[in-house]
Order: structure tokens, then sequence, then C-alpha cells
């Protein structure tokens, strides 16, 4: 009977040291068991004959941030929609979930960098915005896809997609700095003119060149002129 005691406390020490018996990993938490539920019925979504349902499920999908990075190749399965506004959302989405942790190689990058690249070139403006900044959030240390932007900025026609350019030139800071011609240019556009004042704020020093045309929005009264003297305060330092 000591001796079966004995063995019966040995097991049970092993267990505690151990955490497990006989098994290799712990069974998965009731929160990683919903996780991986709402994540399956998300990339359902995505192919949703409901548009709305689809447009969802990518939007929140790219809520969800890295833990999502599973749904990589569905979200690269999106991006060939024939819809231009799942495109968009869907490029936003992998930018989200793909983003690398500090000193870590960025999730899924051999499928997702070229899936985004190729949507460079896309006939959509606002899903060629998303891509190159998707790009920018996955590839932190390469050099921005500027042009890219640069281009959406200061083409004329959807104002929606040369604002969200200038956003995300303005949200690349210094490093947005090969865009300054075409931000200078669009500060003559009303649809455009306060978020190319930000970008080139954000820009920073690096901006000098846009002096002279904030100098004259400056002038002027309402967000778009407000902005453009925060811009210069931010240039001039």
């Amino acid at each position: 009977m000591a001796m079966k005691r004995t063995a019966l406390l040995a097991i049970a020490v092993f267990v505690l040291l151990t955490g497990h018996l006989g098994c290799d990993k712990a069974p998965p938490t009731r929160h990683a068991e919903r996780q991986n539920k709402r994540l399956e019925a998300l990339i359902a979504g995505l192919k949703s004959d409901s548009k709305t349902n689809r447009i969802r499920a990518a939007e929140k999908l790219a809520n969800m941030g890295s833990v999502a990075s599973g749904a990589a190749a569905d979200i690269i399965e999106a991006m060939d929609s024939d819809d231009a506004e799942l495109r968009a959302y869907a490029a936003r989405a992998l930018g989200r979930i793909c983003q690398p942790a500090a000193g870590s190689a960025p999730p899924q990058a051999d499928t997702v960098v070229p899936a985004l690249r190729k949507k460079l070139a896309d006939p959509d403006a606002m899903v060629r915005v998303w891509s190159a900044f998707s790009l920018f959030q996955i590839l932190p240390d390469a050099d921005p896809e500027i042009k890219v932007l640069a281009d959406v900025v200061q083409t004329r026609g959807d104002a929606q997609a040369r604002i969200q350019a200038a956003v995300a030139i303005g949200e690349m800071g210094p490093r947005g700095k090969g865009a300054v011609p075409a931000l200078i240019a669009a500060l003559s556009s009303r649809s455009v003119n306060r978020h190319a004042a930000y970008a080139l704020g954000m820009i920073g020093p690096d901006a000098k060149d846009a002096i002279g045309a904030l100098l004259r929005l400056s002038g002027r009264s309402g967000p778009a002129a407000d902005a453009a003297r925060t811009a210069l305060e931010h240039i001039r330092k």
C-alpha cells in the first residue's frame, strides 16, 4: 500500500511540474475556441452571396489584427473579386493582420506581399491606395510605394481615393517625402487640400518646398487653412 501511495505521489508531482500527463499540448481555452469559430465564420462571410456581408467580414477580419493572419489566403482570394470595394477592403485587411511584431518576420509574407504588389496596378484607385499602404505596414523597412500614392493624389476623379492616399502618405511621415510635389499640387484642390496639408506637415522639414503654397492656403479661413498653418509649424521645426 505504501509503495502504491508513493507511486501515485510521484505521478501527481510529475503532473504538477509538467502541467500534463501524456499530452503534448494543453487543450484550447474557451476564448481560443470562440476566436477560432469567429474566424471561421468571417472566412465564410468573405464568400457570402451578400455584398454587405462580404465587406463586413473583411472589415471585421482587419479589426482582429494578427490573430486573423490564418485567414490571409482567403483574403487574398477576395482580392480577385469583381467587386472593387471588396478588393479594397481585402487589401486593407492584409495590412492590418500581417504587420510584423517587433523583431519578427511578417506572417504569411511569402504569399501576401506578391498579392498586394499585383494590386498596385488595379484599375480601382482605392485598391491601389490600400495595397500600397498595406505593403508599408507589412514591410516597414522597405521603400514605400510612394509613386502609386502620389499618382492617386494628383489624379482628378475619385475624391475619396485621393483623400485616403494623402492620409496614407501622412502616416508614412518623412518617408513620404517623394510625394511632396503631388501634395503641393493637391493644395489647390478643394476636395483634398486639407488632407494634402496634413500629409505635408507629417513629412516635416523635408516638405520645405511646400512652404509657399501652404502660406497662400493658410491665409484663407476654414479647416484647410488650419491644416496649412499646422503643417507650416511642423515643417519649420
